[in-house]
């Protein structure tokens, strides 16, 4: 689907050949600090790491081999702190949070990111999609489509 919605912005490696979510080693996810995109961060805290070295390399092969071997394998990484898990998530620098990384991560983890909520809702909006529509209109709607899907589905039981 070509809609010149989204585009790639960063190539990233996520370990595989682990069907649980504390990855591989105890090792889920590791960071390049030079990003400035991020997935959203996970109540779990399951193991998410940034990198303490800087990667240079000319191309994604020459990347993948010096990140495993600069990287990875000689554990160049350490845990996001608390200051970082905030800015990833879009919470405000002076954000109070518990002194326990179990009780923050808990918080912080899974939270919706504002920042980037108020990025969709304006580019929504920015759409056009709700120009001729009456606010009374939309609800009565929508309630006529959820009764008529209420049926429906009633209809399917009996």
């Amino acid at each position: 689907m070509d809609k010149s919605i989204l585009s790639l912005f960063e190539t990233r490696y996520d370990f595989k050949n682990t069907k649980i979510s504390t990855g591989l080693y105890g090792v889920n996810r590791i960071f390049l600090p030079s990003s400035n995109i991020f997935p959203t961060l996970v109540a779990s805290d399951t193991n998410d790491f940034v990198t303490t070295e800087i990667i240079k390399a000319k191309n994604e092969s020459e990347h993948k081999k010096q990140f495993i071997d600069k990287v990875y394998k000689i554990k160049k990484y350490r845990r996001i702190t608390k200051e970082e898990a905030c800015l990833i998530q879009g919470f405000p620098k002076d954000y109070i949070l518990p002194e326990s990384r179990a009780r923050w991560m808990k918080l912080i983890g899974n939270s919706v990111s504002v920042p980037v909520i108020d990025i969709l809702v304006k580019l929504i909006i920015e759409t056009g999609v709700f120009d001729n529509m009456n606010n009374e209109e939309q609800l009565k709607e929508g309630r006529n489509k959820n009764a008529s899907t209420q049926q429906a589905f009633s209809e399917i039981k009996n």
